[in-house]
């Protein structure tokens, strides 16, 4: 997992196991991470990989989803693939 804090105002709450190491451009990487993770901010980048993975996302703006697996929000259900789909949380 990776999270970069565009806005400057991210809080990131990470609880498990795993190698956190801050890159030069800010962006934070926890390798081999396995728990959870609370992030909030007004313009966060989060990039998530692995299997069997759940991801629970509040609040507003836009989630890329890319890979392979399914999704749901209000009142909508769909698959996402390499190719990706763009979804906008309100």
């Amino acid at each position: 997992m990776s999270v970069k804090d565009v806005g400057g105002d991210a809080e990131i709450d990470v609880k498990g196991y795993g190698r956190k190491k801050e890159l030069p451009d800010g962006t934070v990487v926890y390798a081999g991470f396995g728990g959870r993770a609370k992030i909030s901010g007004s313009n966060v980048i989060v990039k998530v990989e692995g299997v069997r993975i759940h991801l629970v996302a509040h609040g507003k703006g836009v989630v890329v989803l890319k890979g392979k697996g399914v999704y749901r929000t209000k009142g909508t259900r769909g698959k996402w693939t390499t190719d990706g789909v763009e979804l906008n949380l309100e």
